[in-house]
């Protein structure tokens, strides 16, 4: 239920399940992950910074250091961020996971270093092309490059893939 309320934008509640399933031994590696996006969502990063990787496989590990840079991200914390991703990749070497690509992502344009974002998010688009979340940081790229066209079309695709997503349609 609290990966259900979590897609549907909803992070209180998404927590709220996510914990109650944890007290209730559900696997740590499907739980803590989704645990830690749901507090980013609702900007609890220090929350996310306390949740450990301990017990975690190596995926669920990734996946929960890729939030955690996410969350650094958040609070200017470039340098910090950069550290996690890296850590995430080294858990899974080449991994396609979206989660960690997108948070790679994420760090590259806020390192300045657009144009390798840009095809590092072409990439992940190339095998996860139903990805609107992606679509929408490839248009925050173009728009900050000033490619006004290729920004207006990936926000148009972000769309068309998940209609509710407000802050693309401004």
């Amino acid at each position: 239920m609290g990966k259900t309320y979590l897609e549907a934008g909803e992070p209180a509640s998404a927590e709220k399940e996510l914990l109650r399933a944890q007290e209730l031994g559900w696997p740590l590696n499907d739980t803590r992950p989704l645990l830690a996006r749901a507090l980013l969502g609702q900007g609890r990063y220090a929350a996310v910074r306390e949740l450990g990787i301990e017990g975690l496989t190596a995926a669920s590990a990734a996946q929960l250091l890729a939030t955690q840079a996410n969350a650094e991200l958040a609070q200017g914390e470039v340098e910090q961020a950069q550290r996690l991703i890296a850590l995430a990749i080294e858990k899974q070497p080449g991994t396609r996971d979206p989660l960690i690509r997108l948070a790679e992502v994420r760090v590259l344009g806020a390192q300045g270093e657009t144009k390798q974002a840009i095809a590092a998010i072409d990439e992940l688009l190339g095998y996860a092309p139903e990805l609107a979340e992606a679509w929408s940081l490839r248009g925050d790229l173009l728009y900050g490059e000033s490619d006004w066209d290729g920004a207006k079309a990936a926000f148009a695709k972000t769309l068309s893939l998940s209609p509710q997503r407000f802050t693309d349609r401004v």
